[in-house]
């Protein structure tokens, strides 16, 4: 089981987290081969995308757009 955040990318990406977004896509990819190379054998292989958590990191992005942490909770609750 893999852990991985899920909402980076797209136009939305803010600069100067290209390591970031690069590692979190690669272990989506990462993931979804080894679903394909391990299906023969049963073996399920996941990722748990639990979204944001409101950290430092977050800052930036609900300063940009403060509305967007409304609406992302608004629709799971």
């Amino acid at each position: 089981m893999n852990l991985s955040g899920a909402g980076i990318g797209g136009t939305g990406t803010h600069g100067n987290i290209s390591a970031y977004t690069t590692s979190k896509g690669a272990l989506a990819t990462l993931t979804e081969a080894l679903s394909k190379e391990l299906e023969d054998r049963r073996i399920r292989v996941n990722a748990i995308a639990p979204g944001g958590l409101a950290t430092g990191f977050m800052d930036p992005v609900i300063d940009t757009a403060p509305g967007l942490v409304d609406q992302s909770l608004a629709a799971i609750t």
